[in-house]
């Protein structure tokens, strides 16, 4: 073990001693490394174990990333899968029921059967002036209908005729009156029917051709 002396005291130490253990002093070869900081074994040390703890804290970040929940925006999206067009419903119909009617009977003019009437009668003494065909005649408003009773010579009278005057009769009647539904009848002093309207058509006139 060598002596040396202390800087600062001058007393004799061991050169291996740090500091003088009379006065603290540092030691010469250990004042120069403080002086001198690590040598450069010990820096290129700390450099390395700088940089491997730099990449292992840059991995570690990188490890994290991994395993957090990524952006779903960067994420690839599935390809959109294309849409069967659906078919367009029908519109909903709403139907109504139909309004309920009242059936009103058709309106007509009222007649005045009493002037219709006796204009017939008018007419009528054009036809047999002297009263020898015609006795009488009577009028039934529900069916407006006209009897014409006649006496035993109007049978004389030729089948054409009497067809005329039979629908000469029905024509001046029908207009008196104003409708085509007028009715007449011919009948004998018995009350036999000898000609008239038929039932279904009133203005088809017949008579017996005897």
């Amino acid at each position: 073990m060598a002596l040396i002396r202390c800087s600062e005291c001058g007393r004799q130490i061991s050169h291996r001693a740090e500091c003088c253990p009379q006065c603290g002093a540092p030691n010469g070869p250990s004042r120069s490394k403080r002086q001198t900081g690590l040598s450069p074994a010990q820096r290129s040390g700390c450099f390395a174990n700088l940089v491997k703890w730099f990449l292992g804290g840059f991995g570690l970040l990188v490890f994290l990333g991994l395993l957090s929940p990524k952006d779903p925006q960067r994420l690839p999206q599935p390809m959109p899968q294309p849409q069967t067009p659906q078919p367009t419903p029908p519109p909903k119909v709403v139907i109504k029921a139909p309004p309920t009617l009242t059936e009103v009977p058709p309106q007509e003019t009222p007649r005045n059967y009493t002037a219709a009437f006796e204009h017939l009668n008018e007419r009528l003494k054009t036809i047999d002036p002297d009263g020898l065909l015609f006795k009488s005649t009577n009028l039934n408003t529900q069916i407006d209908e006209v009897t014409f009773t006649v006496f035993d010579e109007f049978h004389v009278v030729p089948y054409q005729q009497r067809l005329q005057i039979s629908q000469n009769l029905w024509k001046f009647w029908a207009v008196d009156l104003g409708t085509n539904r007028a009715r007449i009848k011919v009948v004998d002093l018995n009350g036999n029917e000898v000609g008239g309207s038929r039932f279904f058509s009133p203005d088809v006139i017949l008579v017996s051709e005897k």
